[in-house]
């Protein structure tokens, strides 16, 4: 009897284990997506490339089929999954990842217009959790936290754009230095809320205007992203937001 305990046991925590990680992503570590700093290379590396070249055919889903192509990195990239429907698009368009191509397009021009480093490529040599909103009539903006070797700091940036139809240029950049306690605190916040367990997209609904969120957590650990649209008030985004708003003193205007 004790043996058949111990293994119930065993199975268990097995089943635990897997399910208590998910959707985390290594680090692709590509020189033609950013470097090691995490700023672009090249944000259109294969401009004169027609995707074509590279494809066999695309699916019903939009998934591309590929050939062998010039690049063992681009071979590697084309031989996952990647959504993108038109076959008329650059090459550029299918490198990225499935779990950020979803809203990649939609993403990566306000993360230029912010100065934002891209988090998925190479692990940059500290935890990094980017909090970024786009409300569709107001400004954008980001909230960074940064913690390395016991230093813990918040770091703001606002457009004067908006996020339906502008990524505007960067007009606040501001840079708050928190106690280490604040990071425990902030954890603690993951933690409670199960982020081990979350999926990449948490929304509860869609509509054509609101606000998309983005949340990514940049440890050695990997990646992950997490995605919402129009986030109800005591999610996990808010208390997210909510923690950079106590400890920033920032007050926005207009959250949805």
């Amino acid at each position: 009897m004790k043996k058949y305990f111990t293994i119930l046991i065993l199975i268990f925590s097995l089943l635990s284990c897997n399910e208590e990680r998910k959707d985390y992503y290594g680090f692709l570590n590509d020189s033609m997506i950013s470097d090691r700093n995490g700023f672009t290379t090249s944000y259109f590396p294969f401009d004169s490339i027609r995707l074509e070249e590279y494809i066999c055919g695309i699916d019903s889903n939009g998934y591309i089929y590929p050939k062998i192509p010039i690049s063992d990195t681009i071979q590697i990239k084309l031989s996952q999954e990647y959504y993108r429907p038109d076959p008329e698009v650059e090459l550029f368009d299918t490198i990225l990842p499935k779990i950020y191509s979803k809203h990649k397009d939609y993403f990566e021009e306000y993360y230029q217009a912010l100065n934002e480093k891209i988090l998925y490529n190479y692990f940059l040599e500290k935890d990094i959790f980017r909090l970024t909103v786009l409300r569709t009539f107001d400004e954008p903006f980001s909230y960074s936290l940064e913690h390395n070797q016991n230093k813990t700091l918040i770091r703001f940036k606002m457009t004067d754009g908006n996020g339906g139809f502008d990524p505007g240029k960067m007009v606040t950049d501001t840079t708050i230095t928190l106690e280490n306690k604040k990071f425990k605190e902030f954890m603690d916040i993951l933690k409670h809320s199960n982020f081990d367990t979350l999926s990449y997209d948490i929304s509860q609904g869609w509509g054509t205007d609101g606000s998309m969120w983005h949340f990514e957590y940049h440890t050695e650990d990997g990646y992950k992203l997490v995605s919402c649209f129009y986030p109800s008030d005591g999610t996990f985004m808010k208390k997210i937001y909510s923690f950079f708003e106590k400890n920033t003193g920032i007050i926005i205007e207009r959250i949805y």
